[in-house]
């Protein structure tokens, strides 16, 4: 579940990141659910029937389709420049 610093797994990109790749942080969109093992498999079952811009995103990866990153409804640029963050549904 935790790295021994204490972080989620995933929850932090470690340089050096490849060039040819866009890193998505999903943190945001899933937030903390028990079991946890249903945050690392948020592309299917409970988390993604439950969360629209999630299952938007992988219904686009999925299918080819490009991911329009400068929908500020969905994606929010991460301050430390590593990518961008999911945002949680609006409810």
């Amino acid at each position: 579940m935790f790295t021994d610093e204490g972080e989620q797994l995933g929850e932090k990109a470690v340089l050096p990141l490849a060039k040819n790749a866009t890193y998505l942080r999903f943190s945001d969109a899933v937030g903390f659910r028990l079991p946890i093992g249903t945050t690392h498999t948020y592309f299917i079952g409970e988390v993604a029937d439950k969360s629209e811009n999630i299952r938007w995103v992988y219904n686009q990866l999925m299918h080819g389709k490009a991911v329009d990153l400068s929908n500020k409804a969905l994606f929010e640029k991460r301050e430390d420049g590593l990518g961008y963050s999911v945002k949680a549904d609006i409810e």
